[in-house]
């Protein structure tokens, strides 16, 4: 059921996630490529979820006012997943779909 429903969805998913409208495959992996060679062999992963970050006033999303320079400079030099989504407003049931790449549905 929940499976039908997401196929459905594809449509108004794809411009956003980037993929083709009538792509109902479902298949979520996605490939990226290290931006130089020690973080290739010797990675520092940090995984910074944002819960209640408004992305429209950070500097990542084109801010002008350059807001969260820091925090820019970190997503300039790794990679920076600007397409994240969770089906849902909470963080308990967000956090879940960041972690484990499944919703957490009823």
């Amino acid at each position: 059921m929940i499976w039908q429903k997401l196929k459905n969805a594809v449509p108004v998913l794809a411009p956003y996630f980037g993929f083709a409208a009538n792509d109902t495959s479902l298949v979520f992996e996605r490939n990226f490529s290290p931006k130089n060679k020690t973080s290739a062999t010797k990675p520092n992963v940090v995984v910074v979820i944002c819960e209640s970050f408004s992305a429209y006033k950070s500097s990542m999303w084109g801010n002008p006012l350059n807001t969260t320079p820091f925090f820019n400079e970190m997503c300039a030099k790794g990679i920076f997943f600007d397409r994240c989504f969770t089906p849902t407003y909470g963080t308990a049931r967000g956090v879940w779909a960041v972690i484990t790449g499944m919703p957490d549905v009823e």
